[in-house]
């Protein structure tokens, strides 16, 4: 499996917790870069500025193992810092199926 990721900023600059990871068939989160379970920013209190552009580019390339069926997503968003429940922007979602 191969994982591209981009993030762009064509307005002010803004702060934020970047949060990206996999959701699981059991509802489970798992955050990247560690793959822990539960929600934690892989980039805390990161200001991106007017302007700026990242990406596409790879962040996680593997050959998956054995895998409990079904539906798998990863996610990315933004939310205000320290504060996962208050969502800045969009939350993208990338589902995809282990069978």
């Amino acid at each position: 499996m191969i994982v591209q990721a981009s993030l762009q900023n064509p307005g002010l600059d803004v702060t934020a917790d970047i949060y990206l990871g996999v959701g699981l068939p059991d509802g489970t989160f798992l955050s990247w870069p560690s793959f822990a379970a539960g929600l934690a920013p892989a980039f805390a209190d990161l200001t991106v500025p007017d302007g700026f552009s990242f990406g596409p580019s790879v962040i996680f390339e593997a050959n998956l193992p054995e895998l409990s069926a079904g539906n798998y997503f990863w996610f990315a968003g933004l939310t205000k810092p320290g504060y996962v429940s208050q969502i800045q922007g969009d939350v993208y979602f990338a589902p995809w199926r282990f069978e």
